[in-house]
């Protein structure tokens, strides 16, 4: 009887994965300010395609990053250095694919990044969840393989993002 449950399983999963619209991503991200500052990450992502028409499809995904490197800002005579910790987002993006292999997206996000600061006086931390709203482009290399760019804005905070995708 447990071999026939697993068999069962085993088969019911194997008819999941095969039918299944996942799709992964790795992108590096430039997050800019009304303040000057700059600071990169590098971002992975995963979320699940639901197609309603050839052309048209709404894909959830979550998205998480990590800061790669600082920027320097100088406030009150001091120099202090800024990068992220961390961000995390969710997003519901609407993409519509073109015959010619290009497609373009928009999407709501609800997003959180969390920041250091550390100058010669001493260090903090913040964080900040907003929404924010974004769009991009992309070309589909094949039907697995994409590359794009997207550009999001966050309460006043800018995201310019390169990225590849993965459908699997």
């Amino acid at each position: 009887m447990v071999k026939k449950i697993l068999l069962a399983a085993l088969i019911a999963g194997a008819s999941f994965s095969s039918s299944a619209n996942w799709v992964g991503g790795l992108s590096y991200t430039n997050y800019s300010d009304e303040s000057d500052i700059s600071v990169n990450s590098v971002n992975a992502s995963i979320g699940y395609e639901y197609a309603s028409s050839e052309q048209f499809s709404l894909i959830p995904e979550l998205r998480l990053g990590f800061g790669l490197g600082d920027d320097s800002v100088r406030i009150f005579g001091e120099n202090v250095d800024v990068e992220i910790d961390t961000f995390f987002a969710f997003s519901v993006r609407g993409q519509y694919k073109f015959e010619n292999n290009m497609y373009v997206f928009a999407a709501p996000s609800y997003g959180k990044l969390e920041l250091s600061a550390n100058s010669s006086v001493g260090s903090a931390s913040d964080s900040s969840t907003e929404f924010g709203i974004g769009a991009g482009a992309g070309y589909m290399f094949n039907e697995k393989t994409s590359a794009e760019i997207s550009f999001e804005e966050f309460d006043g905070t800018d995201l310019i993002s390169f990225g590849i995708r993965y459908a699997f």
